[in-house]
Parts: structure tokens; sequence; C-alpha cells
């Protein structure tokens, strides 16, 4: 399954509050979703890599993830900053900018969800020394490897530092993620 079906659902759910309708859009992401990914898609859900009882976080804080997102977009960290504190939302942040490095990304490739759920779970395996600056790595392939599109879907995604949560899903384009 495409990563950029799933943000499809989530930015559906993102938009509706009655809980019939939310309950209807999670039914048809579970039919369609092909039983080998059913189970990292209910943790992912959940805003979880993997069961509580093993305690997968990514821990990225806000403000390397305010750094990372500057550099990508070719803006100083304060822009960045400024966006972020008028809309509170650095999905909306990377959503409303101008994309100044252009030739960050060479290659486009449409991720499925499998490879991105497995790269965050990678992310959240990581530790000991440098892991800060592994884990950016990690994420940088996620935008060398595919379009901004998903870069917008995943950028609410880690806002969290204290582990992964969905703020918004209102970045998934059509294109792609």
């Amino acid at each position: 399954m495409k990563f950029s079906e799933v943000t499809e659902y989530f930015e559906r759910l993102d938009n509706t509050s009655s809980r019939l309708e939310m309950a209807q859009i999670l039914y048809e992401l579970f039919s369609k979703t092909p039983l080998e990914d059913i189970q990292n898609l209910i943790y992912f859900c959940q805003g979880k890599i993997g069961p509580v009882y093993k305690g997968k976080e990514i821990n990225i804080g806000q403000a390397t993830i305010i750094s990372l997102i500057a550099r990508y977009l070719g803006q100083p960290e304060s822009t960045v900053k400024d966006k972020y504190s008028k809309l509170g939302d650095l999905g909306l942040v990377i959503d409303q900018s101008e994309l100044k490095n252009k030739q960050n990304t060479l290659f486009s490739k449409e991720l499925s969800f499998q490879e991105v759920y497995f790269i965050l779970d990678k992310i959240s395996e990581i530790n000991g020394k440098g892991t800060i600056e592994k884990k950016i790595k990690l994420f940088e392939s996620i935008l060398c490897f595919c379009l901004l599109c998903l870069f917008l879907s995943l950028g609410p995604f880690f806002v969290k530092s204290s582990g992964i949560f969905v703020t918004s899903f209102k970045f998934s384009y059509k294109i792609f993620f």
C-alpha cells in the first residue's frame, strides 16, 4: 500500500469530528490494507511504532526537526521558527514555504507504507553515541528519495519530541505520499 493512500485517509480523519464517520474511514482504510501491513498500520494509527511494551520512540526534538526543515527548505531557522509560531504546525510551515533548495531532491520515489514504517522503526532503534546525527541521516534519506509531498506528510508525524504522534495530515497530496 502506498503511503500516500494512508495519508489521504488520515487527512479525511483530520477533517471530521464525527465518530461514526471516523469509524467508517478507518474501516475503509483497513479494508484496503494488505494483511502484511495491518499490524503496523494499527500501531501507526495509535501514534506508535510497535507495541507499548517495546517502548519504541522516535525521540527527535522539535528544535532538531526545525533545523532539518530549515535546511531542507533553504531558509534560516529563524524564519521557520517564526512561521511555526504563527501557524502552530510544522507541516503547515512546510506547506506554505517556497522550496529554495530544489536540488536537494535528486530522485523521486513514492514510498510504500511499509518502507516508511521500516525507516521510522530503524530511527526508533538507534541509540548510543551520535544518535541524533544517525536519526537525522535516516530522516534525510526519506527526503532524498521521495517527492517533497512525502516530506509534507511526514513533517507533522515527527513534530512530537517524546514519541510519534500525528498532529495533522493536511499535507498529503494526491501526487504522492
